[in-house]
């Protein structure tokens, strides 16, 4: 079985000498995860939020994630399959 996420994870990338934090959006597909196995993760996109952002600072952001490959952002797609197969199942009550 496979299923295709998004989310949302902040990453400190350079800016003028100093770090900023960059709001990453994630694409991925987990595949062959149950409760009880861990299957594979393939990240398929990433971008970045722009908000209050100033221009210089997109700059950097977009030059950062120009040159991150996309292999980079597996372990956070990892996490985040990992967090939400271990959240506690919700039950509705009458």
């Amino acid at each position: 079985m496979s299923r295709e996420r998004i989310f949302s994870k902040y990453f400190n990338t350079p800016h003028n000498g100093t770090e900023i934090d960059v709001k990453v959006f994630i694409e991925y597909e987990a595949t062959n995860w149950d409760q009880e196995n861990t299957g594979d993760i393939d990240v398929i996109d990433a971008w970045f939020s722009r908000d209050e952002m100033t221009q210089a600072e997109i700059d950097s952001a977009q030059a950062w994630l120009d040159q991150t490959p996309l292999d980079f952002f597996h372990d956070a797609a990892f996490q985040n399959e990992c967090d939400i197969y271990n959240e506690p199942t919700l039950f509705l009550q009458p």
